[in-house]
């Protein structure tokens, strides 16, 4: 029985199913080489997945032309739709912000719910740093249209503001000095806004927003996989691990610490008091 694994094989002309439409995304800065660079594809196959498509082939006033030509749109974006219309492999993590919310926009204009769903996964995790966070906040107001992922993203940078830059009084005072006289002082400002609603940030080992480490663990903070360390009987030798679970026994309530071993090492379990646990968050 005859079966298409990978529809993206389907472009490839050996195929044998010639594609019957091409389009012609014609951008602004386009020169006359790139407005010669065509996107071909099959109507009945984009009719298929897309009610867009399907009127704009199939319906009463349908379109006949073999070359389509589109303006106004990112011809990038279009390029990677029509990839994930026939399931090509795409790495969202390399795009930019700017080239996955105009997916967005594709995802939004030709009713493809998969698609806005594939393009939020990046976006929710769209990596920041201290420089980029403002002028990645600007260009998601660009595309306030879209205002779930809009909001979304801006609480995303508000939150990395919050928790990655503005630690100190000083370094919110030169946050805002910087951007002072920017062209991105509104979003600057926003943020700073947004950054007030953010709940300060926890340790990850201790679970506490000042960190705990190198205090001794309560039985409160126990929880499996904290990383702690401890001296075993006399030694002076410190030993690092991760709590495993708790233990009961007549000489009183420990844990089982999984200890931090080199690679290659075989595993190695030890039994340690809870009084000569300490967190060890930092080491």
């Amino acid at each position: 029985m005859f079966a298409v694994k990978n529809w993206s094989q389907v472009l490839d002309p050996a195929f044998g199913i010639p594609t019957d439409v091409a389009f012609n995304i014609m951008e602004e800065d386009d020169n006359e080489d790139n407005r010669q660079e065509y996107i071909p594809a099959h109507k009945y196959f984009l009719a298929v997945v897309s009610p867009v498509f399907k009127t704009m082939f199939f319906g009463l006033a349908k379109e006949t032309r073999e070359v389509v030509p589109i303006k106004g749109l990112n011809k990038e974006a279009f390029k990677l739709m029509i990839d994930y219309i026939y399931q090509k492999e795409i790495c969202w993590e390399e795009r930019s912000i700017t080239l996955l919310l105009e997916v967005v926009n594709m995802a939004e204009m030709y009713d493809l719910g998969g698609l806005m769903e594939e393009v939020k996964k990046p976006l929710a995790k769209f990596p920041l740093t201290p420089e980029t966070v403002v002028p990645v906040a600007s260009t998601v107001q660009e595309f306030s249209q879209f205002e779930d992922i809009s909001n979304q993203l801006l609480d995303h940078c508000a939150t990395f503001l919050a928790t990655q830059v503005l630690t100190t009084k000083t370094a919110t005072r030169q946050f805002a000095s910087t951007y002072i006289d920017s062209p991105y002082y509104a979003t600057a400002f926003k943020l700073l806004e947004l950054a007030k609603d953010v709940p300060p940030a926890k340790c990850h080992n201790c679970m506490q927003v000042e960190c705990e480490d190198r205090l001794p663990v309560s039985l409160e903070s126990m929880r499996r996989g904290c990383r702690v360390a401890f001296r075993l009987g006399t030694c002076m030798v410190e030993e690092v691990g991760w709590l495993v679970e708790e233990c009961y026994e007549h000489s009183g309530h420990k844990w089982l610490v999984r200890l931090e071993m080199e690679e290659g090492e075989e595993e190695e379990l030890v039994k340690v008091k809870l009084i000569n646990l300490f967190f060890a968050c930092k080491l």
